[in-house]
């Protein structure tokens, strides 16, 4: 992935230059003390993720995200933990607090990862046939797996365990996030905790569905949408 730093704080500026350049799989194309005037410098080189810091003078961290986030994943690397709600309101992929941690920062940028595949799936029409697929940030590499072998998605607190036909993958994302990147005719969420593959569904009734030899609960609020949306394939 292409990214840039955004920080006036030149020290904080070095700390991730560090950290981007040890990562095999970033390419720091730009580092910028100030978001004046590189909102065209995003476009024309392509960038996919901004780490953006937050308190600058003339413009702030905050404002210059929304500007930009139909046109770039960012994360936020901030000294101040107060701005944490609005950051995700602006649809932050990640908000550090610094210093950054190394292990932060990996988990921040595996999510930036799933984030990316998904728009990129969705740009390429991998929905299309039977061999669409998803790409599954799991054990820190990326994985191709096809939408047809996914039995379901199982939460885990902050993670996904994704079951396929093939093998299990654990993924840092959360089950709505995930089921996002997902074709929503195809794949269903019964309860808070499951997503199925609706092609792998065996039989359902109003308080459960069955897929082989496995049983899973539906919610209350999810029922009438599970009923509705089975019945047209079985």
């Amino acid at each position: 992935m292409r990214c840039i730093i955004v920080d006036d704080e030149p020290l904080a500026r070095l700390g991730m230059e560090i950290l981007i350049n040890a990562h095999p799989q970033l390419k720091l194309i730009g580092s910028f003390k100030s978001p004046i005037g590189i909102s065209n410098f995003i476009t024309r080189e392509k960038i996919d993720l901004v780490f953006l810091d937050i308190e600058m003078p003339a413009l702030s961290g905050l404002d210059f995200a929304d500007m930009i986030r139909d046109k770039t994943l960012f994360i936020f690397i901030t000294a101040y933990p107060q701005y944490a709600l609005k950051s995700y309101e602006l649809n932050a992929v990640d908000y550090l607090l610094k210093p950054v941690v190394e292990s932060r920062f990996m988990d921040a940028v595996e999510r930036a990862f799933l984030q990316y595949h998904a728009l990129e799936d969705k740009k390429s029409g991998t929905y299309g046939d039977q061999q669409a697929y998803v790409m599954i940030r799991a054990e820190r590499n990326n994985f191709k797996v096809l939408l047809k072998d996914i039995i379901y998605i199982e939460a885990l607190k902050d993670y996904v365990i994704v079951y396929s036909t093939t093998q299990q993958f654990i993924s840092w994302i959360n089950l709505k996030t995930f089921h996002n990147k997902l074709p929503q005719d195809q794949f269903i969420r019964i309860n808070k905790s499951i997503i199925v593959n609706k092609k792998h569904v065996n039989s359902y009734n109003n308080k459960a569905v069955m897929i082989d030899n496995m049983q899973f609960k539906i919610g209350k609020i999810y029922c009438d949408n599970i009923i509705l949306q089975l019945s047209q394939i079985l």
